[in-house]
């Protein structure tokens, strides 16, 4: 049996979470992307990945004789538990055939299930709002059913439409479109709500499709000795894109074993909610700046 919980990620800059494609086009970087829909995602290992470095950084302590930083026993048993065993440490322990006490009967996987992180809104520009946060019926749709089969079940409504339509934050719609009936308002107003979205675009699926061919592309190159070289294209996930995942931990213990995973599962969750991860490439220039919010109940 797993505990649900479902995560929405809003990145705070622009994200680049490579496919890791060679790729002989205009764009030398391309970011990784759902090979049904190809909507942008970010793989649920890039997920795991970081924020496994950003909860062990934060659990590192200095040693009082050495000054380095360093895990004490109970944090490593806590970044086991949730992340399971690196590389490393499995090859390690393989050769010594031993591991800490406490370590034994955990499983190298892990007892957390980090999934992919999907796409749900990109910002668009407008000459009415600085950005308006632009969807389709289909993508909203999809998350809500892939939710339901985890067990997370109407967070937000389930919407029908086929055309492009813009929605302000005073009045339903702001374009040239037939007025839409009460119980579309609501619906609206309930997804909007649900998402803290003030401006709410939700474009057919073939509009919406093309709009995401054409993410953000940034040059970039290196110095070297006051020449510019290296010189590369990278395309981005805008700042202020929505994207969803969800977590599941292991919930079946022991009754003298369930208080020690649930105090690391409580951590991790703590950490999501409170500070800022980053995810993907390019940290020392300020990419990938995430925050975690947590959503509904966990199931």
């Amino acid at each position: 049996m797993y505990k649900t919980s479902p995560y929405l990620i809003r990145n705070l800059t622009n994200l680049h979470a490579g496919s890791g494609d060679t790729n002989y086009g205009i764009i030398d970087k391309q970011i990784q992307r759902d090979t049904a829909s190809r909507l942008p995602i970010v793989h649920a290992s890039s997920i795991k990945g970081a924020i496994r470095d950003h909860m062990t950084h934060r659990l590192e302590k200095p040693n009082e004789e050495t000054g380095k930083m360093e895990l004490s026993n109970n944090a490593k048993f806590k970044l086991r538990a949730i992340f399971g065993a690196e590389e490393s440490a499995k090859k390690e322990n393989d050769q010594e055939n031993q591991t800490p006490d406490k370590l034994d009967h955990l499983p190298k996987q892990g007892l957390v299930t980090f999934f992919d992180a999907r796409m749900l809104f990109v910002p668009m520009r407008s000459d009415k709002r600085p950005f308006y946060h632009v969807t389709s019926a289909a993508t909203l749709n999809d998350a809500r059913d892939w939710l339901e089969t985890l067990g997370i079940k109407n967070l937000w409504p389930e919407i029908s439409q086929s055309r492009s339509v813009v929605y302000d934050q005073e009045k339903a719609m702001v374009e040239e479109v037939e007025c839409a009936t009460a119980t579309a308002d609501e619906k609206i107003e309930k997804i909007k709500a649900f998402f803290g979205i003030q401006h709410l675009a939700i474009f057919g699926d073939e509009d919406f499709s093309q709009l995401l061919e054409s993410l953000p592309v940034i040059a970039r190159n290196k110095l070297n000795n006051g020449q510019s070289v290296n010189l590369w294209y990278e395309e981005v996930l805008p700042r202020q894109s929505i994207l969803l995942t969800a977590l599941s931990e292991y919930a079946l213990f022991d009754k003298g074993d369930r208080e020690d995973f649930e105090k690391a599962f409580k951590k991790l969750h703590e950490t999501l909610e409170k500070d800022l991860i980053q995810i993907g490439a390019n940290a020392s220039i300020g990419y990938g700046l995430c925050r975690f919010e947590r959503k509904g109940e966990e199931r």
